[in-house]
């Protein structure tokens, strides 16, 4: 009866739940890009140093900025462009802008002249600080007067570039379609007609071995709209996905990315390291970690998502910390937030690359990189900023190639296809997860997870031959996205108590 009455609960509260908001809190969709007008000043000056970044094969590095505005006001800001060259040459033969600056291109990141020198209204200098990431281009940074809706151009700084800028970054791994394979993906400046990709690895203390890769990339032909296809758009470089086969259970692998040079010579990554999966059947303790909407923060404090992506560095932090206490990461959507603005997808892979050069970090399309107006999303929504789970699917190569399942398809196969994966592999041990999509319907919801809890139990008793007793653990983990809060709040209070069901 109680737990009757709980089941009810939980369906009436995800009656009350709407569909997912769509919004267009993504800090660059606040730039009037077009609307920028010449405002040059000599007596200004932007000026950044160091001019060489990663000159000992560093992938971020922190750089200063000092400037000086003879009319300075609250609302001047610095935009980080890369390429350094944001001039007309960006701009698609029918740009809307008909005069100078032909300002076609957002910034990669902003801050307000302000930000960390409180004096700047009154006297005109400021100093920032700026993390930059190798993103396979040189950088220049530009000085704004008249605020995010009416931009004016004062002065350009010098540029700035790292010593490596085509080198091979970021690496992704993903568990394979077996369980004795594993998927790495990255991201470098060299095109297949440049330079040869492959991954060097082998197991600790044995000889390593070279496999080929395969390389893609997209222009901006291939996404749907603005402003992806537009302002958004900066070039993704090219995306790098490797296959490990045949890899002995339970051992540590190193591997480093390489690309062989036309003129013979090499370009490498630095060294990783992953453990594989366990024997199938084996009695093993799994550790999982699940969640979504974390996105991505800057950690100079330039432009926040909605001024609440703060929370993505703590988790990914936490994360870090405790890298040798889980096996895999679940992220189940909602990626980065980039919402069409494609430099974005740099910087997270950025963030997580700690974590996902270690373990599988397997991942879903959510809304902000699936809708679409009248392309069969779920939410007919713009919230993908025009990629269309392109840059999902290229950065993350697991979406096409493995099919976790899609959020905004079929929630219900989405579920089925998570379980079925699930317990394939878990068919030795009492191990049961469930993934919610947002979206499902509250009453397939409850069907379903009845369903499933059966399923697992005839077949734990078909393989044992003793009667079992399922625990389904619920644990609600959120990052501080709005949008997805109230739901994973209430729902959190509804599950509050662990439900035990016997077979």
């Amino acid at each position: 009866m109680a737990m009757g009455l709980k089941l009810l609960a939980i369906l009436w509260v995800l009656c009350r739940i709407g569909g997912v908001a769509s919004h267009g809190d993504q800090p660059f969709s606040k730039i009037s890009v077009h609307e920028t007008v010449f405002a040059l000043n000599d007596a200004a000056y932007v000026k950044a140093s160091p001019l060489v970044l990663g000159l000992k094969g560093q992938t971020s590095e922190w750089l200063t900025v000092t400037l000086h505005n003879p009319i300075p006001s609250v609302d001047d800001w610095i935009g980080v462009f890369s390429p350094a060259n944001f001039s007309a040459s960006t701009c698609l033969p029918d740009s809307s802008m008909v005069a100078p600056p032909l300002l076609c291109t957002a910034p990669i990141k902003f801050q307000y002249a302000n930000y960390s020198s409180p004096n700047y209204k009154d006297t005109g200098k400021a100093s920032l600080k700026f993390r930059l990431i190798n993103q396979r281009s040189d950088f220049s940074f530009a000085l704004f007067s008249g605020g995010l809706s009416k931009p004016k151009l004062v002065a350009v700084s010098n540029s700035v570039v790292f010593a490596f800028p085509d080198a091979p970054n970021y690496p992704r791994l993903a568990q394979g379609k077996m369980w004795n394979e594993m998927t790495i993906t990255w991201t470098s400046g060299y095109g297949i007609n440049e330079a040869e990709p492959f991954v060097e690895w082998g197991r600790i203390g044995e000889e390593t071995r070279r496999s080929p890769v395969g390389t893609l990339t997209i222009d901006r032909n291939s996404l749907c709209g603005a402003p992806a296809r537009t302002v958004g758009w900066r070039d993704p470089g090219f995306i790098h996905t490797g296959f490990l086969h045949e890899l002995w259970p339970n051992s540590v692998y190193t591997y480093k990315l390489g690309h062989k040079l036309l003129n013979g010579s090499f370009i490498w990554s630095q060294v990783y390291e992953f453990k594989s999966s366990p024997y199938p059947g084996q009695d093993s303790l799994q550790r999982v970690i699940i969640f979504g909407d974390m996105g991505k923060d800057e950690a100079d404090g330039s432009n926040d998502y909605n001024n609440y992506q703060h929370g993505s560095l703590n988790t990914t932090k936490q994360l870090i910390k405790d890298l040798k206490n889980y096996d895999i990461v679940f992220h189940i959507g909602d990626l980065c937030y980039a919402n069409g603005y494609l430099s974005q997808w740099d910087q997270f892979t950025a963030q997580v690359e700690p974590i996902s050069s270690t373990v599988p970090y397997m991942v879903a399309s959510g809304n902000h990189e699936r809708d679409w107006p009248n392309s069969g999303s779920f939410y007919e929504n713009n919230d993908s900023g025009g990629t269309l789970r392109i840059m999902g699917c290229l950065d993350f190569v697991l979406l096409t190639l493995n099919m976790i399942g899609e959020r905004e398809a079929n929630s219900i196969n989405s579920l089925r296809i998570v379980w079925r994966l699930l317990i394939d592999k878990s068919n030795h041990g009492l191990f049961f997860l469930l993934i919610v999509y947002w979206g499902i319907h509250p009453l397939h919801f409850m069907l379903l997870m009845e369903h499933l809890v059966n399923q697992w139990e005839e077949r734990a008793f078909k393989s044992s031959g003793k009667s079992i007793k399922l625990i389904l653990p619920f644990m609600v983990m959120h990052t501080i996205t709005k949008e997805h809060v109230p739901f994973m709040r209430i729902f959190a209070r509804a599950m509050r108590s662990t439900i035990t069901r016997e077979a």
